[in-house]
């Protein structure tokens, strides 16, 4: 009879240290560790702007080659040509794994089907708009004009023009 007791006891407290852990495990982890700066330890003390320009990259937990350029290009032309944005708030950069549990919402709120680069307005603290770069997918073969969509598409959320 004791040493039902005692395995009763011992399965128990494994039970909820594994909760515990669970739960730990999970309110430790928020979106925002899930995402990725371009400008490292540096972003933890730039100022969250009430205006500003987020540009996310989307992908899944499956990263093929080409997806990783799709990053790649995409953060390099974010760093050279909005590097004074980047640094002062007005523009963000942020890497997303939709397939977190805490990110599935992207999913739907950007109508995601794969990796995507979605550009994000920020007024006010709040979102006024945001758009899928698609064409990435069909430049990621030619870096000039890849960098040169994805400036242009990011002027025009900076400058509002």
């Amino acid at each position: 009879m004791k040493s039902k007791t005692v395995i009763s006891a011992v399965l128990l407290l494994f039970v909820v240290v594994s909760i515990v852990a669970l739960i730990a495990k999970q309110s430790g982890e928020s979106p925002a560790a899930s995402t990725e700066s371009a400008t490292g330890d540096e972003a933890a003390n730039t100022p969250l702007l009430e205006d500003r320009v987020i540009v996310y990259y989307f992908h899944g937990n499956a990263r093929c080659p080409t997806c990783l350029t799709l990053e790649e290009y995409s953060k390099e032309t974010v760093e050279t040509f909005f590097a004074n944005d980047l640094q002062s708030g007005r523009v963000q950069w942020q890497v997303i794994n939709f397939d977190e549990t805490w990110n599935e919402h992207f999913l739907t709120d950007y109508d995601l089907s794969f990796q995507s680069l979605v550009l994000v307005e920020i007024k006010d603290g709040k979102e006024v708009r945001h758009t899928n770069l698609e064409e990435i997918w069909d430049l990621v073969g030619d870096k000039p004009a890849y960098f040169e969509y994805v400036r242009g598409e990011i002027d025009v959320y900076v400058t509002g023009k």
